[in-house]
């Protein structure tokens, strides 16, 4: 954990110290409450910015064997789906839990949680130019549940465990994969899941009672949650005569390299393992506050693998920003400074560093099906056998919360009170002795993931210390090879980073770590009936404590079980320019809400592009132009006082830090 002076608690009052260029004291700014507020800005002088339309991104990751179909893909997905497709509802703020309408206007849940009735904006229209309404929310929901992807988002949508879509559970667990099976097909439509009222009312029923918070939560995910324009499927992708633009069962190829939403940027072009470039859709509605469209011409997402690389991009001004591992955190944080008071505290001028938690979860997931993960007693010595302490401190530098249990103290379901894995070398070694293996086990990790690297060179230096009978091969591999070897079970030891929770509610997560419905759980070979009792009647209870009880029993079978043993939750950290504007909120990053994650600990999912401008000088504004509309739900106050500080710590109520530096003349 990092130092005590730095708190992880929620707070009301968000304070903002900024650096300003033509002073020499630091202007606070006070954030109360949270209604849409906006201060005039004024002009500056100094260095021009690069392109001060284009907003160039750096980042580690890539779409996954999915591609750029919110169908099919639920891995590394946000920075991508966000600027391009909207939902019916968004998380409030940084808030996680709670929702405000978005492309619906409002909605009514009926009594017993089994039905949401969504009613719809008007005068919306999909970059194509067709109209928003309840056929296309219907369409993108029947798509994704239709299509049935093997370890596809439909699992939020469908399954029992989950939000079920009435008819869903059925057709998921039929013989529906890479099969368009039509009596299946018609069952699931006749069951009336999701229904048409009129142009702009539609209507979502449940097999059964569903937290609302968890429901809504799952309306706000960008995967299954994106609304996709179906005049513009239906134009280049095959489908039924029962389900035009969808073949039941396979995925779209199209699809998969074209996006069309009703959301502020389209896409403009996608070079795989290369960059994907959005423009703005200059008719977008606005968002709920009526603010127009992007102020951004284009975001460029640049796909650099090296960390090293896109430091010095971002240092000679090639790039706004980049994601930075919390294995590279003192790269560009004054390490000295970090240890002395848990202050963040750029290294280089012109650069601004925030830091925030996340819902991201890293773990030791171990592959049964390759021996001799299939010993329990060797899936528990290699548990016993990692330096967790070592690791969080001398690798992700602090930057991450120990986890004991599957989930992060911000999601519902976190037991504080289960002890789950730490390092043991005494009891490694008896567990190594008593399954008796002797060769070598191979850990598969992503070639632009630095933070793991370090992971499997830790363990590897152990583990052969602890045993050397046994032989840690290390192999990296590109992100779409990853996965795709994943998703064959032909990983045997996935170490590290990371989980990206799609809600902040226990029942996804361990639903798909402990059955084998979930793909997580087919991997692991955990199949327990009793646990899977336990989350089916989790998902269906609206007692909070009942709930919370099942899932502390889950995962502490699941903890015995060691399939899959919990290890940290990463901090992002977002590095970007001082010409980024807003300077005074995490709006429009990564950082902003602990459901944004892109799974490699580093900016958690890239920026929401929308909210996002550039100075047209390299000094920074006297007074700045900040737009935050709709996000926040209580009334709020802006003002501003001369601190007279050099320095400083930002905090929202999910503990957002940043500071900046800026040259002065």
């Amino acid at each position: 954990m990092r130092s005590a002076a730095v708190s992880r608690t929620a707070v009301v009052i968000v304070v903002i110290v900024v650096l300003l260029a033509a002073t020499a004291g630091v202007y606070a700014v006070f954030l109360i409450g949270g209604n849409p507020t906006q201060t005039t800005s004024s002009t500056t002088v100094g260095n021009a910015v690069p392109n001060p339309n284009v907003f160039i991104e750096e980042n580690t990751i890539q779409p996954g064997p999915g591609g750029l179909d919110p169908a099919l893909t639920w891995d590394y997905s946000d920075m991508f789906f966000l600027n391009v497709y909207e939902n019916l509802v968004r998380w409030n703020g940084p808030d996680p839990t709670t929702f405000v309408p978005w492309l619906a206007s409002s909605w009514t849940i009926a009594p017993n949680a089994s039905q949401v009735v969504f009613h719809l904006r008007q005068g919306i229209t999909f970059q194509d130019g067709t109209p928003f309404n309840a056929t296309a929310v219907k369409f993108s929901y029947d798509r994704a549940i239709l299509i049935n992807h093997e370890d596809g988002p439909e699992f939020l949508l469908s399954a029992d465990f989950t939000m079920a879509i009435r008819g869903g559970p059925e057709y998921s667990s039929a013989n529906t994969i890479h099969v368009t099976n039509t009596t299946e097909v018609q069952k699931y439509l006749a069951a009336g899941g999701v229904k048409v009222l009129d142009t702009y009312t539609v209507v979502f029923n449940f097999e059964h009672p569903y937290p609302e918070a968890a429901t809504l939560g799952t309306f706000s995910w960008e995967s299954g949650g994106s609304i996709v324009s179906p005049s513009y499927v239906i134009a280049n992708c095959p489908g039924t005569t029962l389900t035009p633009g969808v073949t039941p069962g396979f995925e779209c190829a199209f699809m998969q390299t074209h996006m069309m939403g009703t959301g502020p940027f389209m896409l403009q072009s996608y070079t795989p393992s290369s960059q994907i470039v959005f423009a703005r859709y200059p008719n977008y509605w606005g968002t709920p506050s009526h603010t127009g469209p992007a102020k951004l011409s284009q975001y460029i997402v640049k796909y650099v693998p090296s960390v090293s690389t896109s430091e010095l991009d971002l240092l000679s001004g090639a790039a706004d920003a980049i994601s930075l591992p919390t294995s590279n955190a003192f790269d560009l944080i004054n390490k000295q400074i970090f240890a002395s008071n848990g202050t963040i505290v750029s290294t280089h001028n012109g650069v601004r560093i925030w830091a925030a938690p996340t819902n991201t979860i890293a773990t030791m997931l171990m592959n049964p099906r390759i021996h001799p993960f299939d010993d329990v007693n060797f899936r528990k010595a290699m548990a016993y056998a990692f330096p967790y302490q070592q690791f969080l401190q001398n690798v992700t530098n602090g930057f991450s919360l120990k986890l004991d249990g599957y989930l992060t103290p911000r999601m519902f379901g976190h037991d504080a009170n289960i002890k789950g894995y730490n390092y043991d070398p005494t009891l490694a070694q008896q567990l190594f002795a008593k399954a008796g293996y002797t060769g070598s086990v191979t850990i598969i990790i992503e070639s632009h993931d630095a933070t793991n690297t370090e992971a499997a060179i830790l363990f590897k230096q152990r583990v052969e210390s602890l045993d050397p009978q046994i032989t840690i091969n290390i192999q990296s591999v590109d992100t779409p090879t990853w996965l795709t070897m994943f998703h064959n079970f032909e990983v045997p030891l996935r170490l590290g980073c990371c989980w990206v929770p799609d809600i902040a509610d226990g029942s996804e997560t361990l639903a798909n770590w402990a059955s084998p419905q979930g793909f997580t759980g087919l991997t692991t070979g955990f199949n327990n009936a009793t646990v899977i009792t336990w989350l089916n009647q989790a998902a269906a209870s609206l007692n909070s404590s009942y709930r919370l009880e099942l899932y502390s029993k889950v995962q502490k079978a699941m903890l015995d079980w060691a399939g899959i043993i919990p290890m940290y939750s990463p901090d992002a950290i977002q590095v970007e320019r001082t010409w980024v504007l807003p300077s005074n909120s995490a709006i429009g990053r990564g950082v902003y809400n602990p459901q944004y994650g892109d799974g490699s600990g580093g900016a958690g999912g890239g920026y929401l592009a929308y909210y996002i401008q550039k100075a047209n000088s390299t000094q920074f504004p006297i007074a700045l132009s900040i737009s935050m509309p709709g996000l926040l739900s209580a009334p709020s106050q802006i003002s501003v006082m001369n601190a007279g500080l050099f320095g400083g710590v930002f905090l929202t109520p999910i503990a957002v830090r940043t500071v900046e530096r800026e040259s002065r003349r």
